[in-house]
């Protein structure tokens, strides 16, 4: 009878824990210098106290550990060390279920994946979706589209479609795509 007791009680206590989902953009696009924010959305099935942490980590896209780069809890604490020091801000709400940050003037070593985590006792177990950060220079191609010829023969096609009028639409891999018309920008 014990046994059953303490079963039942277990199960119960991770079925609650459960009950957290968070949020993200999968992928962000940003210019150098520009402020970039990144949104990260929550749900507890607990009520918000002053226990609910949150924390926002990096890895570069050439790999390596996980940088932690904010925390928050009751106020939040920008990372005082490394890459992102005094350039991150919070503009959460977390009586809303927002978790969101905002990063001044990102940089193209900025690229790299950002995980937002929630814990909101006794709500701790949780998705942990990912945001990809892709900083570029504002005007630039996108790196790599220049060598790919597909990518020059739709450019060719676009820049025939404006002078005479007509749409065309070319498939890129990767399920890239471009649209052109009379009057439009390519980018």
């Amino acid at each position: 009878m014990f046994s059953f007791s303490l079963t039942c009680v277990v199960n119960k206590g991770v079925g609650n824990a459960l009950s957290l989902e968070i949020k993200t953009s999968p992928k962000v696009r940003a210019f150098v210098g520009e402020q970039v924010l990144l949104k990260c959305s929550f749900k507890s099935s607990s009520p918000i106290t002053e226990s609910l942490l949150v924390d926002w980590t990096y890895r570069p896209l050439s790999g390596g550990h996980m940088e932690p780069i904010f925390h928050y809890q009751s106020v939040p604490h920008p990372t005082t060390a490394g890459k992102f020091k005094d350039r991150i801000s919070w503009v959460g709400n977390v009586a809303n279920g927002d978790a969101s940050i905002a990063i001044q003037s990102p940089e193209l070593s900025d690229n790299g994946t950002f995980i937002c985590s929630v814990k909101n006792p006794p709500d701790v177990y949780h998705n942990i979706p990912q945001t990809l950060l892709l900083v570029t220079e504002r005007g630039k191609v996108e790196q790599g589209h220049a060598e790919n010829p597909n990518f020059l023969f739709a450019s060719l096609a676009c820049c025939l479609a404006l002078r005479f009028g007509s749409l065309v639409v070319a498939f890129f891999p990767l399920e890239k795509f471009l649209w052109c018309s009379l009057g439009e920008k390519v980018f």
